[in-house]
């Protein structure tokens, strides 16, 4: 059976809600890759970035933010991408 992005990104999302941080980390990896330009790729930036930091990968979640970052300046989520940018580079 074929999924497809939204289903990807659902069943993703439904690891990080459930604390399942490594398996949403790959989820939300695997969104990335194979859905680059969707528009849904910012969001599943920000949760590879939170399941990342859930995971202390800080290193790994600073360089996924900063790229949000610098890919989208005026999203609805950039204040908080740059908070946990921050946070990452504090931890």
């Amino acid at each position: 059976l074929w999924a497809g992005p939204i289903e990807d990104f659902d069943v993703a999302l439904k690891h990080y809600q459930n604390k399942k941080f490594d398996l949403s980390t790959s989820a939300f990896k695997d969104f990335i890759a194979k859905f680059p330009t969707h528009e849904r790729r910012p969001l599943a930036d920000l949760y590879y970035g939170q399941s990342l930091m859930q995971l202390r990968s800080f290193q790994d979640a600073r360089v996924v933010f900063s790229e949000f970052l610098k890919a989208n300046p005026d999203h609805p989520d950039f204040a908080l991408a740059m908070y946990r940018e921050a946070e990452c580079t504090f931890f």
